[in-house]
C-alpha cells in the first residue's frame, strides 16, 4: 500500500483481522474515499444497508435500487 506508506506485512495483518491504528484507519478511509473510517472494519452482521437507506427519500431509494438491479441483474432475468 504505497499510497499509505505501510508495508505488506502490515496490510497482511489487516487481512488477518487486525484493526489498523487510528492513524492508519483515517489514512485508509481517506485513500478509499470512505465517509466513516469505522465502516471499513465493521462487523459482518452489522446492517449497514438498512442504515444507508433509512434517511433517503423514496425517490432516492428507487433510483438506487434501479441502479443496483441494472448493475447486478438476477440470473434468469433480462436487464
Amino acid at each position: 500500500m504505497r499510497g499509505l506508506g505501510v508495508d505488506k506485512s502490515t496490510v497482511s495483518r489487516w487481512f488477518d483481522g487486525a484493526v489498523p491504528s487510528e492513524v492508519h484507519l483515517i489514512a485508509l478511509a481517506d485513500y478509499l474515499e470512505a465517509e466513516e473510517p469505522a465502516a471499513l472494519f465493521r462487523h459482518p452482521d452489522d446492517d449497514w444497508l438498512a442504515r444507508f437507506f433509512r434517511e433517503r427519500s423514496q425517490e432516492e431509494a428507487d433510483r438506487m435500487k434501479a441502479m443496483l438491479e441494472a448493475a447486478f441483474p438476477r440470473k434468469g432475468h433480462a436487464a
